[in-house]
């Protein structure tokens, strides 16, 4: 199981902003939440980043605006919370 939640995985240029508030790892799209115990189906999670208009941000912006979210994806995936 692979968790790409769209609310707090998804960065879009010059729109939308992943929001992980009260997210964490074992929680999907909808509210949904991985029973305890099944920690081991979920092999991961992904922060997508569409570029849809590639001129909304620059390279550098990018990396400083996905920084702290791939930050908090990244420990809420190797520590399940």
């Amino acid at each position: 199981m692979f968790n790409s939640s769209f609310s707090a995985l998804y960065y879009v240029l010059g729109d939308l902003r992943p929001d992980q508030r009260g997210w964490h790892a074992a929680v999907f799209d909808g509210g949904h939440v991985l029973p305890p115990g099944l920690g081991h189906a979920r092999v991961g999670t992904k922060l997508h980043v569409w570029c849809d208009r590639p001129e909304a941000e620059t390279e550098d912006e990018v990396a400083a605006g996905i920084a702290e979210p791939l930050r908090r994806t990244a420990w809420s995936t190797w520590h399940g919370a």
